[in-house]
């Protein structure tokens, strides 16, 4: 059943784009902020007149807003995502990843931890402006229409009140989430987290919650074990990339990385190792050297030092 229902969501997304709905937002808002600067300057000249009501003004602001909006072709629908959990090992992701491939629409796909650093680095890189974090969501939202993220869960709260301005704007702009968690929404607003709460109601209202019922964990067959080893080149941001082996079982997220990689071909510093160790719960390093006193490798060293230190 499953798999019928992100069948029937491939075809409503077959060609969809969100820019139209982009567009109504922008005129929208461009509606409001030109009635409220009108009505301003009316404030200001009858408080000059000694006369002003303000409910009888606010009443004609809204049936004016009303009429203009009107005027407007009306906002396209957005497609309702997806919300799949169940237990681990149960294809959740692989589900997933087989939508995302045939997925005809502007498109992307994250692990949640991914995401968050994305995110984070996003925050970081944009000027200092009045809420930042809705700026973000409209670039992406014109960026992809479709959103996929792989082991929803929010343990932060910090990370809870950015996702939830984030998740608000994106549904708004008409981005499409599809997700797959080990829990139920309900399960992640019972964490203890207040924050969490919202995002919950959110993530319901857009999207259609189901569970995949089976109990079989077909990460136990040896055939399995093997496609969970990925090698694929990660982002670390200012547009360079590291080569990894990346292994993902829903429980563990570990990554494998060359020792020259990390300290002797990149120049990594401890903000990179850092997001590094916030990805990925455990991290294998190969090759690693017997270090001397040359130049070459006493830099090597500095950079290893400074990789534990982080990690």
């Amino acid at each position: 059943r499953v798999v019928l229902r992100l069948e029937r969501l491939q075809k409503v997304l077959d060609g969809y784009c969100n820019a139209e709905l982009q567009h109504y937002r922008l005129e929208q808002e461009r509606i409001r902020a030109q009635l409220e600067e009108e009505e301003q300057r009316r404030h200001e000249e009858q408080q000059a007149k000694g006369l002003d009501d303000k409910v009888e003004a606010k009443n004609a602001l809204h049936e004016k807003e009303k009429e203009l909006l009107s005027r407007l072709a009306p906002p396209p629908k957005t497609p309702r995502g997806l919300y799949l959990h169940g237990a681990v090992g149960t294809g959740k992701s692989m589900l997933m990843d087989a939508f995302f491939h045939h997925a005809n629409c502007t498109k992307r796909r994250y692990h949640f931890h991914d995401f968050l650093v994305s995110l984070h680095k996003k925050l970081h890189d944009t000027p200092k402006i009045q809420n930042p974090v809705r700026v973000v969501a409209r670039q992406w939202a014109t960026e992809y229409s479709l959103l996929c993220l792989d082991e929803f869960q929010v343990l932060d709260v910090a990370d809870a009140i950015l996702l939830q301005q984030l998740l608000s704007e994106l549904f708004r702009q008409g981005t499409v989430l599809v997700t797959t968690s080990n829990q139920p929404p309900q399960s992640l607003a019972n964490s203890g987290l207040f924050h969490v709460r919202p995002i919950v109601e959110l993530v319901e209202r857009h999207c259609t919650v189901y569970e995949i019922p089976s109990e079989i964990d077909y990460r136990q067959s040896s055939s399995a074990q093997q496609h969970l080893l990925n090698n694929r080149n990660i982002s670390i941001g200012w547009q360079r990339t590291l080569p990894v082996t990346t292994y993902n079982n829903n429980d563990l997220y570990m990554a494998r990385f060359h020792f020259d990689d990390l300290c002797v071909k990149n120049q990594l510093g401890s903000s990179d190792f850092s997001s590094l160790a916030q990805t990925f719960d455990m991290i294998v390093i190969t090759d690693i050297p017997i270090l001397s006193d040359s130049i070459t490798s006493a830099d090597a060293a500095r950079r290893f030092i400074t990789c534990i230190d982080e990690l």
